[in-house]
């Protein structure tokens, strides 16, 4: 069982903290293929020994019907039961007893050890790239590894993912291009996911239409016992 920093943005770590996101799409490692995406089908997965440990391989026809099974698609999510450590925006905390972070998401605070008097001080967000294992409050454990294209997501994998019903109409979902204006709206949860991928991909983004690994990912507390 392996442990991976995963990185996600502040609406999506409260998705994840409320129970609502259950899948994260990615495109990492998928590089090649997507240099041209619609030139290769998805075959399969596989799991293979590389270095001792148990790998997910994805394996890819090309148009030529040739079988392209290399290393630069195993899957940099680990496998099913390995865990993750999720990435967010954090800052120290005031305190002139305790080592204490807060996190922005959801202004929350988390204390650790006792540290000397007098040693305290408050400082400015950091992105989460910077955020250390130690200081991580949200553990996640890998349930499944799928592959898709990304447009082939349905309703069901957009709600999996934690998008949100609109907050003046629950009829319709939100969009996220326009996150401060109360009329933006999608008609569809899947709208709602291009509109998300979109703003944290870039507007040209969905239309690529890549190929993306899907992982499922399930909260746990940090000694591995589900929640």
């Amino acid at each position: 069982m392996k442990e991976r920093p995963l990185l996600f943005k502040g609406e999506m770590v409260r998705a994840i903290l409320e129970g609502r996101k259950t899948q994260t799409r990615r495109v990492r490692s998928l590089e090649i293929i997507n240099q041209s995406p619609d030139s290769f089908k998805f075959e399969s997965l596989s799991s293979e020994k590389i270095k001792k440990d148990l790998v997910v391989i994805a394996n890819f026809t090309q148009s030529t019907g040739k079988l392209l099974r290399i290393p630069y698609i195993r899957c940099p999510y680990g496998k099913p039961q390995d865990l993750f450590w999720v990435r967010e925006t954090w800052r120290q905390a005031l305190s002139e007893t305790h080592e204490c972070y807060a996190y922005r998401a959801d202004m929350t605070y988390q204390c650790g050890k006792p540290m000397p008097p007098n040693d305290y001080s408050t400082v400015g967000w950091k992105p989460s790239i910077h955020m250390k294992k130690a200081i991580a409050r949200i553990w996640l454990e890998c349930t499944s590894i799928g592959v898709e294209r990304l447009q082939d997501i349905t309703d069901e994998g957009a709600i999996a993912e934690g998008v949100e019903r609109h907050s003046l109409d629950e009829s319709k979902w939100r969009s996220y291009l326009y996150p401060k204006e109360p009329w933006a709206y999608t008609v569809s949860a899947k709208e709602s996911f291009e509109s998300l991928w979109k703003s944290i991909n870039g507007v040209e983004s969905w239309d690529k239409n890549d190929w993306v690994w899907v992982v499922g990912i399930k909260k746990i507390t940090k000694t591995g016992v589900s929640l």
